[in-house]
């Protein structure tokens, strides 16, 4: 086999390369080591992300637990269709300027402010006791068609009524124009000559495979894309963030919440001094379930329309390492702590200005959904995304400089806009 342009990943990234370069008439293949699951059930979902019953994601030699899926469309499956930007200043610093890009991702993402008719119960408690606070609480931006959002709160287990952008959507123009996507390829590595790529060697269901390529983007991720840098003989995987977070909820006890859509306002007021946000969320049973809180809290579960949750997403520090084998160490140092420690705090005190319960409140463990860091601009890329060899590119949150602590798909989308006007100039 044999094409132009070779993505590995069908994720944020990966998508829409394809999307951009076959509408210029590029000849693109997509491999895809998932396959296409049934969404919208936490059943459904240990088919799709990669931990297992006792957990969604995968945990670190450090107790840090990664979400990520494998599947067509990656993770962008299942966020909450968050539209922030991210890393703007600093990858301006080395020499990529996105403003252009960003643009054009918040217009074709039809980018809003989430309604405040589309806010839960719940979100609506909570910005009056940011108010209260004196906390400036925003509507969060979404790619959200909010005239289809029926505000299930399952945005984590894939949208099954059409209301969120994912990279399916780019997926699909880049069939129309001509793109082929093969699934159930698990990439092993990277074929080269000299210096120069070659293609790529992958696992399918008929056997190992060599695919031949002038161009090779890699885009499986933050976890996934330095494991095939290093089996290829690449230098790739440190620097490894994930954007730590902790859930702190409590229980309110004359309330009857309905289901809504998570993550639909952000406090950011400390995201620059204290390197954290804040931001209102719910659990269904099975990661209440699983999270590694005490027994003796275990009965909300029986509670979920008395429980309100806030999560404080962290900016970690870039301390991993995803070794090749695809294990991976994360550790949490002391000023982490202490940024998730105050982020509890902060949740704390907006829940109980809401009313919950003050013995009511718990925490989750720590959990991390934006893995990224490992093949980094300025030290794996250079700021044409491209790697030391010639042709082989990475187009993921593996390249980022530093961890975001905000949501990551808009600045992906940017970032795969600016690649591929790198390699099929207008």
């Amino acid at each position: 086999m044999s094409c132009d342009i070779l993505i590995v990943g069908s994720g944020a990234g990966g998508a829409s390369i394809a999307q951009e370069l076959s509408k210029k008439g590029k000849t693109v293949t997509i491999l895809e080591a998932g396959a296409y699951p049934k969404l919208g059930t936490e059943r459904n979902a240990l088919k799709y992300y990669t931990g297992g019953f006792f957990g969604p994601g995968e945990f670190s030699k450090d107790k840090v637990e990664i979400l990520r899926t494998k599947m067509v469309g990656g993770s962008s499956v299942v966020t909450f269709g968050n539209g922030t930007r991210a890393l703007q200043a600093e990858f301006k610093s080395h020499g990529i300027d996105l403003e252009a890009e960003f643009q054009e991702a918040e217009n074709e993402l039809n980018i809003v402010q989430c309604p405040e008719e589309n806010m839960g119960e719940r979100t609506k408690l909570l910005m009056k006791a940011s108010q209260e606070l004196g906390y400036h609480c925003n509507p969060m931006p979404k790619f959200i068609d909010f005239s289809k959002c029926r505000g299930c709160g399952n945005c984590v287990l894939g949208c099954i009524y059409g209301a969120k952008w994912t990279s399916r959507n780019y997926i699909g123009d880049a069939y129309k124009h001509g793109a082929k996507l093969l699934t159930n390829h698990q990439v092993e590595t990277v074929l080269t000559q000299g210096d120069q790529i070659k293609g790529v060697k992958a696992r399918t269901p008929e056997g190992l495979k060599e695919i031949e390529a002038e161009t090779v983007v890699l885009a499986a991720g933050g976890l996934g894309t330095p494991v095939i840098l290093q089996k290829s003989g690449l230098e790739a995987g440190s620097h490894l963030f994930g954007d730590t977070l902790v859930t702190t909820f409590g229980v309110k006890k004359d309330a009857n919440f309905s289901t809504e859509l998570g993550m639909a306002t952000i406090i950011d007021d400390f995201h620059d001094t204290e390197g954290y946000i804040l931001s209102p969320t719910m659990e269904g049973p099975l990661d209440l379930l699983t999270d590694r809180f005490p027994l003796s809290k275990k009965h909300v579960v029986l509670n979920l329309s008395k429980l309100i949750g806030v999560m404080a997403k962290t900016r970690d520090t870039a301390n991993g390492t995803v070794f090749a084998d695809g294990s991976f160490e994360k550790p949490v140092p002391q000023v982490d702590r202490e940024k998730i420690d105050k982020g509890y705090e902060r949740s704390k005190e907006l829940l109980l200005a809401a009313g919950v319960e003050p013995k009511s409140v718990f925490r989750t463990h720590i959990r991390a959904g934006h893995p990224g860091g490992t093949a980094g601009v300025g030290r794996v890329v250079n700021n044409e995304l491209e790697t030391e060899v010639s042709g082989l590119y990475v187009c993921d949150c593996s390249v980022f400089p530093e961890a975001p602590g905000k949501p990551p798909v808009l600045t992906i989308v940017a970032l795969a806009k600016y690649l591929a006007a790198k390699l099929a100039p207008s």
